[in-house]
């Protein structure tokens, strides 16, 4: 493929580099959206699921699958600066393909959204293992990676570096809370499942997963 004219393949590559930057987080940011609006549309469903990854045994499964294995995609083809950055990538590309693939389980009481009950098993602990991994590697990626530059940073770089560690505690935050939950509320108060926590929290989760990722796309709080 030939170069664009008056422009150094140099800077189509620093192009592209920002471009899947951006596509991954505005994938993060999609998500949740897609699937709570998609469910209403095709199913005419408006309750929200327990999770996420519930999402998966609704209509919505291929748009669960395909977004999830297209930031695989993304994150197996971003380089970054050095080799850590590669292997971070590549290990939070296999953690989506982990949740994309390794189902979580659903059991009663389902809701009418969801299309069959699936027990509990070794592929959902598998499921739980790469979610969890998948944000927290993104959390360190957005807290120790992403805030490396120069020793001198200009004022924008400086609030970048304080969304970036943000993000990065959110996720931390939304993941401890939901191991909180399982672990010791959800059997002992089954009255908060009305307010569908794990979703929520994975929903925050995800967010901030994203704007940290468009922030480093240069989408937002980008230097004049």
């Amino acid at each position: 493929m030939s170069s664009t004219p008056g422009r150094s393949t140099n800077e189509q590559l620093i192009i592209s580099f920002l471009s899947i930057r951006k596509a991954i987080g505005i994938l993060g940011l999609v998500l949740p959206f897609a699937l709570l609006f998609g469910t209403l549309l095709l199913k005419d469903c408006d309750e929200i699921q327990g999770s996420i990854s519930a999402y998966y045994y609704t209509d919505m499964r291929n748009v669960f699958v395909g977004i999830l294995s297209v930031v695989a995609f993304y994150l197996f083809s971003y380089n970054g600066y050095d080799r850590k950055d590669r292997i971070l990538s590549a290990f939070c590309g296999l953690a989506s393909l982990g949740v994309a693939f390794l189902p979580t389980s659903v059991v009663p009481p389902l809701t009418a959204c969801v299309n069959e009950e699936v027990p509990d098993s070794i592929i959902s602990t598998f499921h739980f293992i790469s979610a969890a991994g998948f944000f927290l590697i993104s959390a360190y990626v957005s807290i120790v990676q992403f805030t490396k530059g120069s020793p001198s940073p200009t004022s924008q770089k400086l609030k970048r570096n304080m969304a970036y560690r943000s993000a990065g505690v959110v996720m931390i935050f939304c993941i401890v809370l939901i191991g909180i939950y399982i672990a010791l509320l959800e059997h002992k108060y089954p009255n908060l499942a009305t307010f569908k926590p794990i979703f929520w929290l994975e929903t925050f989760a995800l967010w901030a997963f994203g704007i940290s990722w468009l922030i480093k796309g240069e989408f937002l709080l980008e230097d004049s």
